[in-house]
């Protein structure tokens, strides 16, 4: 689950924002909703998988 809240953080989310070519103002709000709405529901749900579900990655 570390993979999923890392790339579902939203500072992350800034950052693709940004390589998409968005301005820096605009990545900010974005990213500041994110975080406002959707980053709690992404922690909860992660909080509560359980373990034999997790799926690990393999190299």
């Amino acid at each position: 689950m570390p993979y999923l809240q890392h790339h579902l953080n939203s500072l992350h989310i800034f950052c693709r924002l940004r390589a998409l070519g968005l301005s820096k103002a605009t990545a900010i709000r974005l990213s500041r909703l994110w975080e406002f709405l959707v980053h709690p529901f992404v922690y909860l749900w992660v909080q509560n998988v359980p373990a034999k579900a997790v799926v690990k990655r393999r190299l």
